[in-house]
């Protein structure tokens, strides 16, 4: 679980600094640097969704991205190829529709809502945790969001 750990922080902190590199990119192009930690992010992201058994939770975080408009620079769609390579080479696993429905309408409202510390999909991750005794949901993404918080202070 220390490599999931590792990949949630590291992967935290690229797409803030991502999101960092696009909104300076407005200003000026993007670089080689800037590229490759948009394909880093989305490699620890694919990892998720294809090889752990927070799989549903990645999924549904990463389609609400795409469903409210968050993934929408080059940067980002960077981001997104290795996910999108993997379609093809693994299979996703099939989460219980409920359980993925609970964490898609989550992950969107963080998007969506007002608050600055998107509260809402780690809350229901740590919900589901509790009920199901899986932790690597709420460890997972509690983990990604404390990799993005430290890339916010550099």
């Amino acid at each position: 679980m220390i490599l999931e750990f590792l990949i949630s922080l590291l992967s935290g902190f690229l797409v803030k600094k991502t999101d960092d590199f696009a909104d300076a990119r407005k200003r000026k192009r993007a670089g080689i640097a800037q590229y490759a930690f948009a394909l880093l992010y989305g490699a620890g992201i694919a990892y998720f969704i294809f090889f752990t058994s927070a799989s549903s939770l990645w999924l549904a975080a990463f389609l609400a991205m795409l469903i409210v408009g968050k993934i929408d620079n080059k940067l980002h769609y960077t981001g997104a190829l290795p996910v999108l390579f993997c379609l093809p080479f693994f299979p996703i696993p099939l989460p219980p529709t409920l359980l993925f429905a609970f964490f898609l309408t989550s992950a969107a409202l963080d998007e969506l809502e007002p608050f600055k510390m998107r509260p809402v999909l780690p809350l229901c991750a740590l919900f589901t945790s509790l009920l199901t005794g899986e932790w690597l949901y709420f460890l997972s993404i509690a983990v990604f969001d404390i990799g993005y918080k430290m890339a916010e202070r550099i």
